[in-house]
């Protein structure tokens, strides 16, 4: 066992994942598979009045290209290749016999179930984002400056996006994603602890507004001019990259690595379309904007960051955990229940430009 732990804490000083940075004139171009699923109870005056599942399947095709060492522009292209909201027994929304007495327009309470409960189906391109990234300190760039931490910091933006999963377009189809710019300021930070790589990241996203006429599933047009503002998020995470075993030497040496993590976050309330989050809505607020309440999350998850050589990283892991309750339309006393599970699928292939072709 000491052998084995002398010869872990031998292994190159690598930085972890979450903070490397290619060398000047060099480059990574990735494609990144996303799966995010969240089921959830629908619970009325805690009564459950239905289930809901959203499903988002998006691609993501990036490229970095590092400009000096220590100084990189990147881009983004986000495709949402499917964004389901799904239903199962849900009941109607009916006019609350009470509604002016204090009580909210509508209600599921009591109400005739749904025999065929709506599905809401979007895909498309996304926005594309845009940004720099910077690393003050690195073990891998700056060897000579015998950094104890690499640190990574990011600025991008969001450009805005005609088609989005809040409206159909004239083709009869909805698109996916939010549609609005956005900024978003992100850093992580590693340092080494003989075979372990400690981490920590943070990933501010700040959302803007849109204007947008509102079509549903039938091409017929249910809103004109409606201002949104999707959510903003928070989220901070801390994790640990424990080097499992290296092999090779030069272009084809490889490395595996074994991630493990845990993210807390916080997403802010949002203004969008309503009727999308919502079984059956009342035709009164079908025309309106929906305020969605702010809400908090936890997940654990655990990964394998493959070096299949130096050229190729292959990335494989999950994440699972849970939310807050929330309400779902400011117009309908309807929440999210406790317990509602969240997990994810990620997968990204990437190409590790290293060639020394301008040393």
């Amino acid at each position: 066992m000491l052998i084995v732990l002398l010869s872990l804490a031998a292994l190159p000083a690598h930085a972890a994942e979450v903070t490397d940075l290619p060398p000047m004139l060099r480059g990574d171009v990735e494609v990144r598979f996303d799966l995010s699923v969240e089921d959830a109870r629908l619970v009325e005056s805690g009564e459950t009045v239905g289930k809901r599942r959203i499903a988002d399947n998006q691609l993501v095709y990036a490229g970095t290209l590092s400009v000096y060492d220590g100084l990189a522009l990147f881009f983004e292209l986000p495709h949402g290749v499917g964004t389901n909201v799904s239903f199962g027994d849900a009941r109607e929304m009916v006019v609350d016999a009470d509604f002016g007495a204090g009580k909210e327009a509508g209600t599921m309470l009591g109400s005739d179930p749904i025999e065929d409960p709506p599905v809401v189906q979007g895909s498309g391109l996304e926005g594309t984002w845009v940004g720099i990234r910077g690393a003050p300190f690195s073990r891998d760039l700056f060897p000579r400056q015998h950094d104890s931490t690499s640190w990574l910091l990011e600025l991008g933006y969001r450009f805005k996006d005609k088609s989005n999963f809040w409206t159909v377009n004239d083709a009869g189809k909805r698109g996916a994603g939010p549609g609005a710019p956005a900024f978003r300021f992100h850093g992580a930070w590693s340092t080494r602890y003989r075979a372990s790589q400690p981490y920590v990241t943070t990933t501010l996203v700040r959302t803007g507004r849109i204007t947008t006429d509102v079509a549903d599933a039938s091409g017929q047009t249910t809103a004109t001019g409606l201002v949104l503002r999707p959510a903003s998020s928070a989220d901070l995470g801390v994790g640990s990259e424990l080097v499992a075993g290296t092999y090779g030497e030069g272009p084809s040496a490889g490395q595996v690595g074994i991630d493990c993590r845990l993210h807390f976050g916080y997403v802010s309330w949002q203004d969008i379309p309503s009727g999308l989050y919502l079984p059956s809505v009342l035709d009164l607020t079908t025309s309106q904007a929906a305020t969605e309440s702010e809400y908090a999350y936890v997940r654990g998850g655990l990964g394998v960051n493959w070096r299949i050589v130096e050229y190729v990283q292959l990335n494989l892991g999950g994440d699972v955990g849970t939310s807050s309750p929330r309400r779902i339309e400011h117009a309908y006393p309807v929440y999210t229940g406790m317990g509602t599970l969240d997990w994810q699928v990620h997968a990204l292939l990437r190409f590790r430009a290293r060639d020394p072709l301008f040393d």
